[in-house]
């Protein structure tokens, strides 16, 4: 795999998705509906040639520090002219409602914006994942609209470098 890439909040540890988790991976993918997207499903080496073949140009397990245990995944997909990107981000069910998802989104933003040197962060959310939409429009990204991606409407939301910035100025 690429260069391994670790990124640190008070509680996580992002850490380039490993072959060591993609078991891990399946079992989010069997219990999560919004996962449906992810493909391909339940075959290890696919997942692990998708890595390869960069689809996601940055995928991340979600590693909570405390117990060095996996609870998700998250990762930014870069999109257009490679100043923009889409985000996401999946949690084992245990882990949801612990602020987590808003921590480990978060984290990729700062890493987007200073050290990827992005202008723009996109997420598309399925309509009926209320906790999903509120999760990223905490984290400042606002709503746009439905939009239809691989026929589904789904909810999108974005924010620019300047609003970040602007967000987190203290």
């Amino acid at each position: 795999m690429a260069n391994e890439i670790n990124l640190k909040s008070s509680r996580l540890l992002l850490r380039s998705l490993l072959e060591e988790n993609f078991q891990e991976f399946l079992e989010l993918q069997k219990e999560n509906n919004n996962l449906d997207w992810f493909q391909p499903k339940n075959d290890i080496k696919k997942i692990y040639q998708l890595i390869e073949e960069d689809k996601f140009n940055y995928i991340f397990s979600i590693i909570l520090k405390n117990v060095n245990s996996f609870i998700g995944i998250c990762g930014l997909k870069i999109i257009e002219t490679k100043l923009r990107a889409e985000i996401f981000y999946a949690l084992l069910s245990d882990f949801w409602g612990n602020g987590y998802g808003y921590e480990a989104i978060n984290c990729l933003m700062k890493f987007a914006f200073s050290e990827l040197s992005l202008n723009e962060i996109t997420a598309h959310i399925n309509n009926g994942n209320t906790r999903g939409w509120k999760v990223v429009e905490r984290a400042g990204l606002k709503y746009m609209g439905q939009i239809n991606v691989n026929n589904n409407d789904v909810m999108l939301f974005l924010i620019n470098k300047k609003e970040y910035l602007n967000q987190n100025w203290y």
